[in-house]
C-alpha cells in the first residue's frame, strides 16, 4: 500500500480488530466505518473491511446492513468468500432462504468443501421446505370442515381467501359474502 489514505485505513481497520476481539463490537463497527469514509484505492482492503463490519453486524443481529455491506463486497470482488458466507448467513436469519441457498451455492462452486457454507445449505434448504409446507392449503372437503379449519387454525384473510377460492365456495358474486364469513369468524375466537 503506497497511499496514505490506505495506510490509515488499515490503521483504522486493524483499531477496530482489536476492539471486536476486546468485545466492543459497537466501538468495532465506528472504527470500520471510519476507515471506509478514508478514500481508499486499494479495493481488497475495501472488501476486507466491508466483510469486517458485515461480520460484526450479523453478531449483533443487524442482517440488513450486513446484507448490504457483502453485497457491496461481492461487487468488488465477487470470489470473496467470507463475504457470500456471510451474506448466506445474514438471509438465512432474514429468512430469505432461496437467496441463502443461492449464496451458499456460489460459495460451494468456489470452495466445495467449505463445511461452514454446507452446513449452512442444508439447514437453509430444510428451512425453505419447511416453509413451504406452511404455507401449503390444506385439503378440505365439506362446507363444513372449511369453516372449522378456518376458526381453528385463526388463518390470514389471504390463506382464507385461497381456499374459499379453491374450493370454489368464493365466486365472484359471493365473494364479499366470503370475506364477512371471514371476520365474523375471527370475531368470534
Amino acid at each position: 500500500m503506497s497511499d496514505a489514505t490506505d495506510i490509515k485505513a488499515e490503521k483504522i481497520k486493524n483499531r477496530g480488530n482489536q476492539l471486536l476481539k476486546q468485545g466492543d463490537k459497537k466501538g468495532a463497527i465506528e472504527l470500520y466505518s471510519q476507515a471506509l469514509r478514508e478514500h481508499i484505492h486499494n479495493i481488497k482492503l475495501k472488501a476486507s473491511i466491508l466483510s469486517n463490519r458485515a461480520h460484526v453486524y450479523i453478531e449483533r443481529g443487524n442482517y440488513i446492513d450486513a446484507l448490504k455491506d457483502c453485497q457491496t463486497v461481492l461487487s468488488l470482488d465477487n470470489r470473496h468468500i467470507k463475504a457470500v458466507y456471510r451474506a448466506a448467513k445474514a438471509c438465512n436469519r432474514l429468512k430469505k432462504w432461496v437467496d441463502a441457498i443461492n449464496y451458499c451455492e456460489i460459495g460451494l462452486s468456489l470452495d466445495h468443501t467449505n463445511i461452514a457454507i454446507i452446513r449452512l445449505h442444508e439447514e437453509a434448504s430444510k428451512m425453505q421446505t419447511l416453509d413451504n409446507r406452511k404455507h401449503h392449503v390444506p385439503e378440505v372437503k365439506s362446507r363444513k370442515d372449511w369453516i372449522k379449519l378456518s376458526q381453528s387454525q385463526k388463518m390470514s384473510f389471504p390463506l382464507y381467501l385461497r381456499i374459499a377460492l379453491n374450493e370454489q365456495y368464493c365466486t365472484k358474486t359471493n365473494c364479499s359474502q366470503v370475506t364477512k364469513n371471514y371476520v365474523l369468524s375471527t370475531e368470534l375466537l
